[in-house]
């Protein structure tokens, strides 16, 4: 599918306008093809939403969040994590997430969040049939 996001577009949300982002739009145009193409959204907003992921993979290649703390003698850094896993991740990540009214960039992201949560089913078994009004047998005492 052709590439919907605009480089100099992904460069002025960084404020960068030197910076190659051709690989972090092809990393966004994959994800939208494979994940979103489908779901019935408009081409300008998966355009929007390719932009903001694109923006979103090249500060994920840049940023280690807000410094929490700096060691000066034998250089040591350590920084806070403020946001969610996956898409999460980034103020234009959560954009993107708002953007997608399929609500699948959530989904993907929640999935990154608790890896080791999956949904269950469960069927209860009874022994009164569904449309049976009759009440259940009860034992006769002789």
């Amino acid at each position: 599918m052709a590439v919907r996001a605009v480089s100099a577009e992904v460069q002025q949300m960084l404020d960068n306008t030197t910076d190659s982002v051709d690989l972090f739009i092809a990393q966004a145009n994959l994800v939208v093809n494979e994940l979103l193409l489908s779901k019935g959204l408009s081409d300008d907003r998966l355009g929007l939403i390719e932009t903001y992921l694109a923006a979103h993979f090249a500060v994920l290649s840049k940023e280690k969040g807000p410094l929490r703390r700096q060691r000066i003698g034998e250089a040591e850094e350590d920084y806070h994590q403020i946001y969610s896993a996956g898409f999460g991740a980034t103020r234009l990540g959560q954009q993107a997430i708002m953007f997608d009214t399929s609500q699948t960039l959530a989904a993907q992201s929640d999935l990154a969040s608790n890896p080791g949560i999956r949904s269950a089913l469960f069927t209860v078994v009874t022994s009164k049939y569904p449309y049976d009004d009759r009440p259940f047998a009860t034992p006769s005492v002789p």
